[in-house]
């Protein structure tokens, strides 16, 4: 498969190496933040990342893919900003349009994306 490269100009895919590099990093510093952001949270973020959830797990079992991307963006975005580390966030916010490609590539197989459906 190939994809427009975001921080780029020309077209081309993802390897193996780096969807997995892409994918550990994520879920190393997505980790540290809900960590973060369960010490720190107002209710404020408490109740949008509440929303986000109880949104993402009604909707997205519904939906097509784009939902559930939205949905899971929603839910991420809040975790992020609760987690109040502008550096880390900033590094994770980049990292959306790669996991995205990503997402989209797998769930080019409709089992596979059932079971991600049904992982929430």
């Amino acid at each position: 498969d190939r994809d427009i490269a975001p921080e780029r100009d020309f077209v081309r895919g993802l390897s193996d190496l780096e969807i997995t590099e892409i994918l550990e990093t994520r879920v190393m510093l997505e980790t540290y933040m809900a960590g973060r952001a369960a010490s720190r949270i107002s209710d404020a973020e408490l109740e949008r990342l509440a929303n986000a959830f109880a949104a993402y797990g009604k909707r997205s079992h519904e939906k097509g893919l784009q939902e559930y991307l939205d949905l899971d963006l929603q839910f991420h975005a809040a975790v992020y900003e609760a987690g109040d580390n502008s550096l880390i966030r900033g590094i994770l916010t980049n990292m959306i349009d790669k996991v995205l490609w990503i997402r989209r590539r797998g769930a080019a197989s409709p089992a596979r994306l059932q079971a991600a459906l049904r992982e929430i």
